[in-house]
């Protein structure tokens, strides 16, 4: 329904009605519609399951109208839980439950029922190299979805909790970035790169480098799992945040916030920034500025550019050394362009930033 001028819902009995669009939240893929000139009664409602009780094995039915084919049911079991987004390489912070129930096109958007009849999930996804289904089918679950409308229904949208930190998946950093961050390679969970300033995460003091573990006690192994622990949260909900700090579990407690609105000020400065030939080779050009080395220009193209650092950014460490002057700064530039992997520290607006790069 997105840029849709005009929304017409078909129930079963081949009738037509207006629909207006209520609200969205656009990175789960769920809105909510009202119809507008239904008779209640001739409708029977369904009610929400519990997905968090779905286990694999359990009957399930995918209603909906593949290749435009309305009224079409199809029969599998749940396959899996809480299939996270970063493996189907979808993007957003959702889970999904994967069916092996038929779903084709069309069948988005239709709900995924349980033999109670209540409503287990939404369709969303398919796996599938050809476009038709191969048996691997996924659904946005009913709690998330039971979350998402209601913020919709009582605020006109989805108020998401936020806790302010930029991650990196612990499991895809090589041997040597590891050692470099003094981490074990058998860590597992979300590296945090940089700690939003005034974020909930910066107030709970969360730092550069803490590997987030644990949610309210729930193990975490990803970012993504991570994500949606918090996305099941509401703004100024506490949490317990377990993260690995120095080789020891540090228990920090964080008050969630509303999701701050999105920004286009770095667009703006990367397009500002001039293409003048700079001295550095790395990149950039360095000025010492009461004592600290700061990133005065990145060349656009360069590989400073490709590993993210920015001007104004404040170098604290290059590959665990601590950098003291311009000296250092260079040296150790020069060496990390040509090593494995590369671990920089900075401080930027006020917060460090972790920036990694390896092969």
């Amino acid at each position: 329904i997105e840029n849709a001028d005009k929304i017409t819902v078909t129930t079963f009995d081949n009738k037509k009605h207006n629909a207006k669009l209520v609200g969205t939240a656009k990175n789960l893929d769920i809105a909510v519609i009202k119809i507008e000139d239904l008779n209640k009664s001739s409708l029977k409602k369904l009610s929400l399951a519990n997905s968090d009780a779905a286990e694999v094995g359990d009957w399930v039915l995918a209603l909906g109208a593949p290749f435009e084919l309305p009224q079409t049911l199809t029969m599998g079991v749940v396959s899996a839980v809480k299939r996270s987004s970063d493996v189907l390489g979808i993007n957003g912070p959702n889970s999904f439950i994967q069916t092996d129930a038929p779903i084709n096109p069309g069948n988005s958007g239709g709900p995924l029922v349980n033999l109670d009849g209540q409503v287990l999930g939404m369709n969303t996804a398919i796996y599938s190299k050809n476009g038709t289904s191969v048996g691997i089918g996924f659904a946005i679950p009913s709690n998330t979805i039971r979350m998402v409308a209601d913020s919709i229904i009582s605020n006109g949208k989805f108020s998401q909790a936020y806790l302010g930190v930029e991650m990196y998946d612990v499991s895809k950093i090589n041997p040597a970035g590891l050692k470099d961050m003094k981490i074990d390679p058998d860590v597992t969970g979300g590296l945090i790169m940089r700690v939003l300033p005034h974020s909930p995460a910066a107030n709970a003091g969360m730092k550069a480098l803490d590997v987030i573990q644990f949610v309210n006690g729930v193990s975490v192994k990803t970012p993504s799992e991570i994500q949606a622990q918090i996305m099941l949260k509401k703004p100024g909900q506490s949490i317990k945040i377990g993260v690995l700090r120095d080789k020891k579990l540090v228990t920090l407690t964080a008050v969630l916030d509303k999701s701050p609105a999105t920004s286009d000020n770095d667009d703006e400065k990367n397009q500002q920034q001039k293409q003048d030939s700079l001295k550095s080779d790395f990149g950039v050009v360095l000025t010492e500025k009461g004592g600290k080395i700061v990133i005065s220009q990145v060349a656009p193209n360069s590989f400073a550019a490709s590993l993210g650092l920015s001007k104004n950014d404040i170098l604290l460490k290059v590959n665990s050394v601590q950098i003291k002057s311009l000296k250092d700064a260079e040296k150790e530039l020069i060496k990390a362009k040509k090593a494995e992997s590369v671990v920089i520290i900075v401080e930027r607006d006020g917060a460090q930033r972790v920036i990694y790069w390896g092969n």
